[in-house]
């Protein structure tokens, strides 16, 4: 890790604790950095920097990294560039405000719209409209699609799983 890159992560102005929920503990940019010093890949310490720190200026190099992890396609680098969107910039649930079920009579019913997931669900055609192509065009790369989001939750499992050691050790 460059010296720059270590100012830029102990600002703790640009550390958003509430990105990750930690019961009650507050992340702070002493943690992020040093939970950074134990990844070595490139791709989830750089979506750790994007996605908890906000460093908006990571955003580029974390998509070509996301790029180079993907089959080989020309539309690669778009689709990169839209996993990153959709996977560190949706929202909560709009019917379910976030929580995936309710209670109704003692039953437990999960949410129609996120299918408990708590998260905003976005269609295909959302997809496909947001990279400018037709919904039959983004049949055909949704599966690379698919392996972009899943290796973004990966990186995100790595980072959460070194960001819990380090808040238990402290």
């Amino acid at each position: 890790m460059s010296v720059l890159e270590t100012l830029a992560i102990l600002n703790p102005r640009s550390v958003d604790p509430r990105a990750i929920p930690t019961g009650g503990q507050s992340l702070t940019a002493h943690d992020l950095s040093h939970a950074l010093g134990f990844i070595r890949s490139p791709g989830p310490r750089l979506l750790a920097r994007y996605q908890y720190a906000d460093q908006e200026s990571v955003r580029m190099e974390l998509e070509k990294s996301l790029a180079r992890e993907l089959p080989e396609h020309p539309e690669r680098p778009r689709l990169a560039r839209l996993a990153v969107q959709v996977y560190c910039r949706r929202g909560r649930c709009p019917r379910c405000r976030g929580i995936g079920e309710r209670f109704r009579g003692g039953r437990r019913i999960v949410c129609s719209r996120c299918h408990g997931s708590t998260w905003e669900r976005i269609e295909s055609q959302d997809l496909a409209r947001a990279l400018g192509i037709n919904q039959a065009s983004f049949r055909e790369v949704e599966r690379i699609f698919s392996v972009a989001v899943g290796t973004l939750a990966d990186w995100d499992g790595l980072v959460a799983r070194v960001l819990q050691k380090v808040l238990w050790r402290n």
